[in-house]
């Protein structure tokens, strides 16, 4: 593998998202990192503000925030896309629930906040969850009165992230006539729909969750393979993160080491090889001839957390590496 190793760079990320705290002010029955109010650990501000200054110096272009509930820290948030902005960051996004549009007051604050950091659509985004589990914490109205403020403000739609499972999609319309009456310009918000659940996280002990199955040989390449999501506790993930539990996939910890350390390490990690050469049901169809794995996959995340979620799997797949990675380096698919 030495002669792939010298002119194939597997993991070259531009994008970064930092999760602040899982620490959240509500409890969705869905969600894949198990975000909850008794949830603790937190990123220190100095570390942050130096994550995004390394990440800036080592060519990244954008930076997201998340959590948790990312509002819930906002002195800090604040600070962040203020030190984003100077260093040269081109796109912020950041996601939220949006608890803090109670009252159409407390939205224009918050609002007020973000264009006193220069935070600025339409390359910077703010992103709302409002689906079937959100709801169950979160009413309508809040979505209602960050929508109506944040385009008076920036003349740009709210996005806003809407989860449904099967035989639930009538809320769509519902939130939609909702919307409509309560005044709200359908040129406001854009609904980004999400109808499959990954089986992770909070889902997995849910009873009666939604699984729709395809088959295996659907899965190809993971398509978040590339970013930099930095934990809480400085582990640093290859993708959007669904699979926080699963240190198989983690490029290294800010805690022990620079961002470039972490990129230049990955290069040669297994997961990050595999996952950025070769489709998931490869993997999956490669890992099987030697193991009993779970069946009736909905969406990738699964069967990336079946795939590396175990040590005997990881060192199965190290050792198969030089062989079975060459041809997908090469070009074959086959």
């Amino acid at each position: 593998m030495a002669a792939i190793q010298q002119h194939v760079r597997n993991y070259t990320p531009k994008s970064l998202a930092l999760r602040v705290s899982y620490k959240c002010n509500i409890g969705c029955r869905f969600c894949y990192n198990i975000s909850l109010p008794n949830s603790d650990v937190i990123m220190p501000e100095e570390q942050l503000l130096s994550v995004i200054e390394q990440c800036r110096a080592n060519g990244f272009t954008s930076v997201g925030f998340s959590g948790g509930e990312i509002f819930l820290f906002a002195p800090v948030l604040y600070k962040c896309i203020k030190r984003a902005k100077e260093v040269g960051y081109t796109g912020i996004s950041i996601v939220t629930n949006g608890y803090w549009g109670k009252s159409i007051e407390s939205a224009k604050r918050t609002i007020a906040s973000l264009v006193d950091t220069g935070f600025a659509p339409p390359k910077d985004r703010l992103s709302m969850s409002a689906g079937e589990f959100h709801n169950e914490f979160i009413d309508w109205s809040y979505a209602r009165n960050i929508a109506k403020h944040y385009f008076a403000t920036f003349a740009h739609p709210l996005r806003i992230d809407f989860e449904v499972t099967p035989g639930k999609e009538h809320l769509i319309d519902e939130f939609k006539a909702y919307m409509k009456e309560q005044g709200v310009p359908d040129d406001a918000f854009t609904l980004d729909i999400r109808k499959f659940i990954a089986n992770v996280g909070r889902w997995k002990e849910a009873d009666g969750k939604a699984v729709v199955a395809k088959p295996i040989g659907s899965f190809k390449k993971c398509t978040a393979i590339n970013r930099f999501v930095v934990d809480p506790d400085g582990k640093v993930l290859p993708c959007c993160g669904f699979n926080r539990f699963i240190d198989g996939i983690s490029v290294g910890n800010l805690n022990n080491n620079s961002v470039a350390e972490v990129i230049e390490q990955a290069q040669n990690q297994v997961a990050t090889r595999y996952l950025t050469l070769v489709p998931m049901g490869a993997i999956y169809e490669e890992l099987i001839k030697r193991f009993e794995l779970p069946k009736d996959f909905s969406v990738i995340c699964e069967v990336c957390e079946a795939i590396f979620s175990k040590k005997e799997h990881m060192e199965y797949l190290a050792q198969r590496a030089d062989e079975f990675l060459s041809k997908y380096e090469e070009g074959c698919e086959g």
